[in-house]
């Protein structure tokens, strides 16, 4: 993600449309404590502004049973 060359993103292999779902998972390999998670979008040459308009986190420790973060008032 972080290159000089290439858009410089994550992108879905083809166009999405809008009922479609994807994800992007990743394998830290152990217990981690992240206190920040922050997304950024890019600009897309011709196709405009590409960015996520909302998402949701979910975490597992053994991958398989997932579980939607929350935060301490409840809220996903």
């Amino acid at each position: 993600l972080n290159r000089e060359e290439g858009d410089g993103a994550w992108c879905p292999a083809g166009q999405l449309q809008p009922s479609d779902v994807q994800y992007l998972q990743l394998d830290l390999r152990q217990l981690i404590f992240l206190t920040v998670v922050a997304t950024q979008g890019r600009y897309a040459r011709n196709s405009g502004n590409e960015f996520a308009r909302k998402y949701r986190l979910e975490y597992s420790r053994d991958g398989h049973r997932w579980i939607s973060w929350r935060n301490r008032f409840g809220s996903e």
